[in-house]
């Protein structure tokens, strides 16, 4: 069945600018072509013309509007353009045009201009006419200022995204969901013309694009395929700020991070305003959609776009990996701010002043470049979108894993990966603010020793029996324990499923033992179009370093977002939880919430009441201050039984991320039914930070 969270896209994208000449009707020309030229990289449907999605971004013809809803030259600053995809019927499309006028109103802008915009629908697929929106364009200024001073550049912006979101907001208060009210962009810099077509439909359907007055220095365009999905307008790309081909793996993780640190994110650029961005990422977008989100937010608050796409796309940064130190403690400080937006990925992004393009750290999605000695830049999914002669070509090249290019458009310069990350990397003095605040519990996994020294004494026979320590499972422990690796085994697998594993076989003796929950689990493959990495590559580009502790505001930098455990692997031997126990940093509490209940209880819904106490607890304990909270079973013995681990810290993770507090603490789990890689994975996934 159809799942809007398996929204992905795997696409082509080209971008065309001209960094000498400045605006002209030739970029968005251009573009165009390269669009079509794209178009074998995008899907059709059955009906054979409906495209999965077809788009471009540019710079706002001002020239072009101005005409178009007689706006005088002195107003230029002063107006953002907004493009709207409404409802189609009557009586909804007023309802909507009315909610428009009203928000504006109380956001002190004047609607100063509404028009249709022209449209050859007859280019359309059956499936896209049947979905198309009514289209319009309107034309918001800013009145009334504060101190009379006009707004303009980054400050109109801002106001402009505040409109947006109180309008998308306002939207679903009228129950429009994101495919009957969508506003694809805006701005006073950028617009956003897309929708459901294949590349060869996309001018023709937009006779605006053919107007010799569209002008623009630069130009984004975007040819989508989407997998596992159903196309739509809303979901066609470019966004307001990107556009990408490749998919986010870490979706889930990362959205349910963002909605945990929304309850304690405030943003000095903003101030009271901010309440009204809320929430940061809509309901039923695609992974590339919630990515636009997260980037715009951390652009809008006062980051560089450059900067805000480091963070959420870091290129490897592990001891193996040659870069500087000033770049290395750049990408570990943010890992302690926010995590990283994971799977391959070519991407583009502009703020209307800078257009970049990047690679993700593995490179799995290709961007060539030529820049031409007249100035003039062409960059795309594959070679050869526009044709340009050896002779006019001042640079190409292609983009390696996790490195990027800019245009800065004001100054008319091409910045290449160094010049661009080493500005960034150098802003603020992240190396000392890691050298000087995050933790370390030195000796971590190197002293054999110690392996046992935080334990209780003795073994418990009764607790090997409980967690399932069988002679299977010593078989299969046996080669970690003796040469610290997996033992060799077939593929294919005698064992039952896990659901039948409790049903004695035809002449047992005895019934078979319940399967552990952990078994009802399989590995999720990435989908699509994910190659195997190979060993090699994976010890480059891929860590299991982490950061656990409280997280601070996500809008701000500071020594105190780095104060936080790092962890080089997340395995935690017996020591080093005495060591955590044992701590006396008054500035990073560790609190402990048992897994155990009465054994005695027999009631229905024991388990859950359990449960419900744990949350409370945990709860307790975040509030108290506790920045590590153990979940542990070593209380198990006689009338104490042990809840599952995974069931235990799939349920307090899933409340701390509603109770939005997930981010103010780490979750280690102290588990006696850990006790192989599957199981462990599984911990890591559902919700721990760290597993002893």
């Amino acid at each position: 069945m159809y799942d809007p969270g398996h929204e992905r896209d795997a696409c082509g994208l080209a971008i065309v600018a001209d960094l000498k000449a400045g605006a002209s009707h030739s970029v968005v020309r251009d573009a165009l072509e390269a669009l079509r030229n794209l178009e074998h990289r995008g899907a059709v449907g059955g009906d054979r013309k409906t495209g999965d999605g077809a788009g471009l971004l540019c710079c706002i013809p001002e020239g072009f509007f101005a005409r178009e809803f007689g706006l005088g030259a002195a107003q230029n600053r002063n107006w953002g353009i907004g493009m709207l995809f409404l409802p189609a019927w009557p009586e909804s499309f007023s309802k909507a045009k009315a909610m428009l006028r009203d928000v504006a109103a109380e956001e002190r802008f004047s609607l100063a201009g509404w028009r249709e915009v022209p449209v050859r629908p007859q280019v359309l697929g059956q499936k896209a006419a049947r979905s198309m929106p009514r289209i319009c364009q309107a034309a918001f200024i800013l009145q009334g200022v504060p101190g009379g001073m006009a707004l303009e550049g980054d400050a109109l912006e801002r106001k402009l995204y505040v409109l947006r979101r109180r309008m998308e907001n306002g939207a679903l208060s009228l129950g429009f969901d994101m495919d009957r009210f969508y506003i694809p962009s805006l701005s006073s810099r950028t617009i956003v013309y897309k929708g459901m077509f294949v590349a060869s439909q996309f001018a023709a359907f937009y006779p605006d694009l053919e107007d010799p007055e569209f002008k623009s220095s630069f130009a984004i365009v975007h040819q989508r395929y989407s997998t596992n999905t159903f196309p739509s307008w809303p979901l066609a790309q470019p966004f307001r700020m990107i556009s990408h081909n490749g998919e986010i793996n870490t979706l889930r993780k990362n959205v349910n991070a963002m909605k945990a640190r929304q309850a304690t994110m405030s943003s000095a650029t903003f101030g009271s305003e901010f309440s009204k961005l809320l929430p940061v990422i809509q309901d039923g977008g695609s992974d590339s959609a919630m990515f636009d989100n997260v980037f715009e937010l951390l652009s809008k608050a006062g980051r560089r776009p450059e900067h805000a796409f480091m963070m959420m796309v870091p290129e490897p940064y592990s001891p193996d990996f040659d870069i500087s130190r000033d770049k290395r403690a750049f990408y570990e400080y943010h890992a302690t701010i926010m995590e990283g937006w994971d799977g391959p990925a070519a991407m583009t992004f502009t703020d209307g002043i800078t257009v970049g393009a990047a690679l993700d750290r593995n490179g799995l999605r290709p961007f060539r470049y030529v820049l031409g000695k007249n100035r003039r830049f062409v960059g795309a999914s594959e070679a050869g979108v526009l044709g340009m002669k050896e002779s006019e070509i001042a640079e190409k090249g292609m983009l390696r894993p996790g490195t990027m290019v800019m245009l800065d458009m004001a100054r008319g310069k091409f910045l290449r990966d160094r010049e661009v990350k080493a500005r960034v990397c150098r802003e603020k003095p992240y190396r000392r603010w890691l050298e000087s605040s995050r933790i370390e519990l030195k000796g971590l996994f190197s002293s054999p020793e110690a392996m046992g020294a935080g334990a209780k004494s003795g073994s418990d026979p009764r607790a090997s029996q409980f967690f399932g320590f069988d002679k299977g499972a010593l078989e299969t422990l046996e080669p970690m324990f003796l040469a610290a690796q997996e033992g060799v085994s077939a593929m294919g697998s005698k064992k039952p499923p896990a659901a039948l594993a409790s049903i004695a076989a035809p002449g047992a003796a005895e019934p078979a033992s319940a399967a552990p929950l952990a078994a009802f689990f399989r590995q999720k493959f990435a989908q699509v179009t994910n190659p195997p990495i190979d060993p090699y590559r994976e010890t480059l580009v891929m860590s299991l370093q982490n950061y656990v502790g409280r997280q601070r505001n996500l809008l701000e930098e500071g020594p105190e977002h780095c104060r936080q455990l790092r962890l080089d692997m997340p395995l935690l031997s017996n020591a080093d939880m005495a060591r955590l126990r044992s701590s006396a940093l008054r500035d990073f509490a560790v609190g402990t919430v048992s897994m155990c209940c009465p054994s005695r209880d027999k009631a229905p819904g024991f388990a859950a009441r359990a449960i419900e106490g744990m949350k409370a607890e945990a709860e307790r304990l975040i509030d108290e201050g506790a920045s590590l909270v153990v979940l542990s079973d070593r209380d198990l013995g006689p009338g104490r039984a042990a809840l599952p681990s995974l069931l235990a810290v799939s349920a307090l993770h899933s409340h701390l991320v509603e109770a939005k507090k997930r981010h103010m603490a780490g979750l280690i789990v102290e588990a006696g039914d850990a006790k192989d890689v599957h199981s462990i994975a599984l911990l890591l996934a559902y919700g721990a930070s760290g597993v002893n």
